[in-house]
């Protein structure tokens, strides 16, 4: 390279490239074989983990492949039944939400001021064999007393049965076997009565018989 008119200098630059080319080159080598070797291990690892049959909830591996096929069984039955105790718990809560839902949408009402009986209420206190002004007085008693029971107490979330208890109460009190009881008369009209009947008894005497109906009593003759 001197003959051919190539200074020393230059030559002595070139000399140095290659050697660091060629310590380049085998870096780059090396650095590649232990990638290889690190990728071997690696795979080498996974499959010795894979190999190794799974533990049972005793925390014991099987001991061949039947008993590990069990066991991969056995947890896919449990999470099947994990699922569906988890549903069951879901539709628990979705019935209890639900319920608490028409809770609150039915809530308690109060009677106000000169509500009329409806024809269910009324027909049902006729059941008891009482009178429309009977049936009417016990209306307007049963809707005065409640008015008048001040906040909470005096709200009911069913009217109609609060009415019909007062109603067997109220329009049976006296009555045997739920009979309709004789309107009460005031003492004029019981000695009215009274008189009627000791006329009645005047108007028509008795016809005296011996005790068998067949004929007159006998008088003794007169001595």
């Amino acid at each position: 390279m001197v003959q051919a008119g190539v200074s020393p200098a230059l030559i002595g630059r070139v000399a140095r490239l290659q050697v660091f080319l060629g310590k380049a080159r085998n870096s780059a080598e090396l650095t590649e074989r232990r990638r290889a070797q690190d990728r071997e291990r690696k795979r080498q690892k996974s499959s010795e983990i894979s190999a190794i049959p799974e533990a049972n909830d005793a925390g014991i591996a099987p001991r061949n492949s039947a008993e590990a096929g069990k066991v991969r069984t056995d947890d896919s039955q449990r999470s099947k039944e994990s699922v569906s105790k988890d549903s069951d718990s879901q539709e628990r809560d979705s019935q209890r939400s639900k319920e608490s839902v028409v809770a609150r949408q039915k809530r308690a009402t109060r009677l106000v001021e000169g509500q009329k009986i409806n024809d269910q209420d009324f027909a049902f206190a006729r059941t008891l064999n009482a009178s429309d002004a009977e049936i009417n007085a016990a209306w307007i008693e049963f809707v005065d007393y409640w008015i008048a029971i001040p906040g909470q107490r005096g709200a009911k979330l069913n009217w109609p049965a609060t009415w019909r208890n007062r109603a067997r109460s109220v329009l049976t009190k006296g009555r045997p076997n739920g009979q309709r009881r004789q309107p009460k008369r005031t003492v004029h009209e019981a000695a009215d009565d009274l008189l009627a009947k000791m006329r009645a008894l005047d108007a028509e005497p008795p016809d005296l018989r011996d005790g068998t109906g067949k004929g007159p009593v006998r008088q003794l003759p007169p001595r």
